[in-house]
């Protein structure tokens, strides 16, 4: 009994020391949908929040304080039984070392916000395989604020992670909601990737890293060189 008292509480103690990799506050707004039934928004407000934070999305080890830290605002718009649509507005943010400062690192709105949900159905994912249009929106921003944040760590640092995003456009080149293709918007979710990754855009990696890791974060012991 003893020894199965002393593992419950070691892993509580690990639970408490390492944490998943994402820190997301998820907002819902619903004023422009008519009716009384407002439970539905929080279920699945609290489905999103559990999706993006509780889900392990990296092979790395995170401390508490560790967590990326970003936010999802959700403005429903349009509601036809358990078919939805509005937009989607990510935001990322990176703290600066021995700091209270944050930087932005993507603040995007997304435009084409379509999807279907059944109040208090499991939010189902696995890489490599289509299952709803909501879990493969919010694995693709997942992956894409990891790889920000991982770019601004180390050179490049984000590559697998792009990789994991286009994998998720890769599958969605044949289902009909919007978002995902190149034809149908210049600022989409196929466009954004695009111009994260396209080698053209290299520069621009390489600056985040710089301003980031090489500057910023060494300005408070070494302002000189930091600037």
């Amino acid at each position: 009994m003893r020894n199965i008292f002393l593992t419950f509480v070691l892993s509580l103690f690990a639970l408490c020391i390492y944490a998943q990799e994402l820190n997301c506050n998820v907002q819902i707004v619903s004023d422009k949908i008519p009716g009384s039934d407002k439970k539905i928004y929080e279920t699945l407000r609290m489905s999103i929040w559990e999706f993006m934070n509780n889900r392990k999305w990296t092979n790395n080890i995170f401390k508490n304080e560790e967590r990326i830290e970003c936010s999802i605002l959700i403005n429903l718009t349009e509601r036809n039984n358990d078919e939805f649509s509005g937009t989607i507005q990510i935001q990322v943010r990176r703290p600066v070392y021995k700091t209270t400062y944050n930087t932005v690192l993507l603040n995007f709105i997304d435009k084409d916000f379509n999807i279907k949900y059944v109040e208090s159905q499991p939010l189902d994912y696995t890489d490599n395989t289509y299952i709803s249009n909501l879990t493969s929106i919010l694995a693709y921003y997942a992956y894409v604020i990891i790889g920000l944040d991982y770019d601004t760590f180390s050179l490049y640092g984000g590559t697998p992670f792009y990789e994991k995003a286009q994998a998720i456009i890769n599958l969605t080149q044949s289902i009909q909601e919007k978002g995902w293709k190149s034809f149908e918007s210049m600022k989409n979710r196929y466009w954004l990737l695009e111009n994260l990754t396209n080698q053209n855009y290299k520069a621009f990696r390489e600056s985040m890293y710089k301003y980031h890791r090489v500057g910023m974060d060494v300005m408070s012991e070494k302002a000189d060189n930091a600037r």
